[in-house]
């Protein structure tokens, strides 16, 4: 049960609020985009380029932000201007009808979710350190929920109404988080939490770099979110799969309803994450992760209707909704305190580049050797992981615990 000592009870309220906007901001309109750029004329490749996009400016902003952050000793004006920038990706591809478009609003989205760093160290700044692993769960939790929210209602609203009618819902979510963000406080971090230091870290960049990186765990929990990363957004995560399930019948409305049935195991699985570590610890839970992920992606191509491709998906929620915090609490956990938005920054940004570089390859790969073999490769990549787990030190993360 978490506890509110260094804040209060509404301004966690508030948090949450503003969370559940910036999730749905983002994810709005991401069921359609790879089928509605392939409705403007985007090719497999153009279409992994699109949702490459959003990877791209995370990749090269995420590190940055979260130096950043620590430096400055604040991350509320990172997560206003991360709103202020979903509000302006709305307005870009509502009001230009083109793959650039689409493209750019991508790239948009994609600004807003590198301030996903500030953002969760001020989350779990409210919370006592001890509780960091419950924390990062219910804030994973809380962008599970954002984005089923807005996967169930991105396809009522084009059944409803229309694609532009999702934009505008976009824009919608984005004005009230940004709203909701200018009331929100953060917590006062005592001197002793920063490494008994009386200002928040100012020095360069660097040393908060270099204390990420020497972190036991960080760069290898890196790793593998980038390998889980990399597999998710060519095949679930706005890549291929709502493709493939359109060139075997699925309207808009479907997809956006399996790519909701995908989130909401996320957002329970999520939950029970801390649960499952305590039981399995990490290497047998991220082993069971990665040979259900290679399932997956070896099982779509086979796929030859609708309602196996609902199954297939509530799996591979089920799986990826315990390795999020799973990955992220180890990425931080023995970070020093000053540090931590910078190695949130690193192991997001690191992750980032399999957003990046999934889709796109996977694209490439599509165009000239077919849709079967571009999820083969993604399998090939989740045995990359097996092999890295199966002969990482396991022992020196696991003492610390």
């Amino acid at each position: 049960m978490l506890s509110y000592e260094k804040t209060p009870r509404w301004n966690v309220y508030c948090f949450i609020a503003a969370a559940m906007c910036f999730w749905y901001t983002i994810y709005a309109y991401s069921p359609i985009v790879s089928t509605y750029a392939q409705s403007l004329g985007a090719s497999f490749s153009m279409v992994g380029v699109i949702s490459s996009a959003y990877g791209f400016t995370q990749l090269t902003l995420r590190i940055p932000i979260g130096i950043m952050s620590d430096r400055l000793g604040s991350c509320k004006p990172f997560v206003i201007a991360g709103l202020l920038s979903s509000l302006v990706s709305g307005a870009v591809v509502l009001l230009w009808k083109d793959p650039v478009a689409v493209l750019i609003s991508r790239a948009l989205t994609g600004v807003t979710a590198a301030t996903w760093v500030p953002m969760t160290v001020m989350f779990t700044n409210y919370f006592e350190s001890r509780q960091g692993q419950s924390a990062i769960s219910v804030l994973n939790s809380l962008s599970q929920l954002g984005k089923l929210v807005a996967n169930l209602l991105c396809g009522y609203i084009i059944a409803v109404h229309s694609r532009d009618g999702v934009f505008i819902a976009a824009i919608i979510s984005a004005s009230a988080g940004l709203a909701i963000a200018f009331f929100l406080v953060e917590a006062k971090i005592s001197a002793g939490s920063r490494g008994d230091r009386e200002q928040p870290d100012k020095g360069m960049g660097l040393s908060s770099a270099l204390a990420a990186i020497s972190s036991p765990g960080t760069l290898f929990a890196s790793f593998l979110s980038l390998l889980s990363q990399y597999i998710g957004f060519a095949t679930v995560l706005g890549g291929f799969t709502p493709v493939y399930a359109k060139s075997i019948g699925a309207d808009d409305t479907q997809i956006s309803l399996m790519i909701s049935a995908n989130t909401l195991m996320m957002v329970i699985s999520a939950f029970h994450a801390p649960w499952i570590y305590n039981k399995l610890k990490y290497k047998k839970t991220l082993a069971i992760i990665f040979v259900v992920e290679i399932a997956v992606c070896v099982l779509v191509p086979l796929s030859l209707n609708v309602a196996i491709l609902y199954a297939l998906l509530a799996l591979d929620g089920i799986v990826r909704g315990v390795a999020l915090p799973l990955l992220m609490n180890m990425a931080v956990k023995h970070v020093p305190a000053g540090s931590k938005a910078t190695a949130m920054g690193m192991y997001q940004a690191i992750y980032a580049g399999g957003i990046f570089a999934g889709p796109l390859l996977t694209g490439v790969i599509s165009d000239n050797f077919g849709f079967s073999i571009g999820y083969y490769h993604n399998a090939a990549m989740g045995l990359v992981a097996i092999a890295a787990i199966s002969f990482y030190n396991w022992r020196k993360i696991e003492a610390l615990d």
